[in-house]
């Protein structure tokens, strides 16, 4: 890895830049990276530990292979807990695919001393999406190597070596373009997520702008026990987002229900499903590890 630094009239400017190349981390090899920075105010003044306080960013860029991802005006409190950023962009060769608007982050830094990622707000006045971006260059052994399998029995959560506990994501406007999956779509979100120590429960709400349709979710797990808490509860018209995403013929009305409780197991929901108005399943359904 290679990394500079240079400050011109300490106080007012300052820029970064470093880059990495044929790097294996954690088993997934990085065949090159760069990161550049630049900022007013970036270094308002040095200490003798050799770090510096940051005010405000003008711009900054981190890219890996075929994929940018750039900051715009990034500001923060004193105290660094409270994070806005004007612009975030992603592109590939092709240009910008996704784009997010006045992104803000509420969070303890203390926490990370104990481990813990705190995150009191997570936001975005919009998220824009407006293709796909370009399928990533796959090495020629990766291709040719065997999947990995897994029982079901196994079911864990990811081990993460920290916890994550977000209180609140809020995105009032995301846009995602014809073709991403069907056709163009606007939409809400609210939320929260919660993960420590193998226990994981989340909420999400999804409300359709354009036209009807929302999704409610609420589930929890956790290792030790296994048990399984699940409530769902979607509703879209024709031509709707989980019937592109999922390719169902023709593309009917859904509405789906779910409600469940159990250890994997021996869990058991009650499930009703219709389609442009016709209830194909209503009733209870046990599933059973094998």
């Amino acid at each position: 890895a290679n990394v500079s630094l240079s400050v011109v009239e300490a106080g007012q400017s300052a820029a970064i830049q470093a880059s990495v190349n044929d790097v294996v981390y954690d088993t997934v090899k990085v065949t090159s990276a760069s990161v550049d920075m630049t900022g007013t105010d970036l270094l308002s003044r040095a200490v003798l530990s050799g770090t510096a306080s940051a005010s405000h960013v003008e711009a900054g860029q981190i890219s890996i292979d075929d994929l940018a991802l750039k900051a715009e005006r990034v500001s923060e409190d004193a105290s660094s807990s409270d994070v806005t950023v004007g612009a975030i962009s992603v592109s590939d060769s092709e240009g910008i695919w996704a784009r997010v608007e006045n992104a803000r982050l509420v969070w303890a830094l203390s926490a990370l001393l104990r481990g813990q990622l705190d995150v009191d707000l997570l936001a975005a006045d919009r998220i824009a999406v407006t293709r796909k971006p370009l399928p990533a260059e796959t090495d020629a052994a990766a291709e040719d190597a065997p999947a990995a399998t897994t029982s079901s029995s196994s079911t864990t959560l990811p081990q993460l070596p920290f916890g994550i506990d977000i209180d609140r994501l809020s995105v009032p406007r995301i846009e995602i373009g014809e073709g991403v999956i069907g056709p163009e779509v606007a939409m809400s979100a609210e939320g929260a997520f919660h993960y420590l120590k193998g226990a994981l429960r989340t909420n999400l709400q999804i409300e359709r702008l354009d036209r009807a349709g929302s999704l409610a979710l609420e589930a929890a797990f956790a290792d030790d026990t296994r048990q399984l808490d699940l409530k769902l509860d979607l509703s879209e018209p024709e031509n709707g987002v989980v019937a592109n995403a999922l390719d169902i013929p023709d593309r009917p009305a859904i509405r789906l229900q779910v409600d469940g409780s159990g250890p994997l197991d021996d869990f058991s929901a009650d499930i009703a499903l219709a389609a442009n108005g016709d209830q194909l399943v209503d009733g209870s359904v046990t599933i059973s590890e094998a």
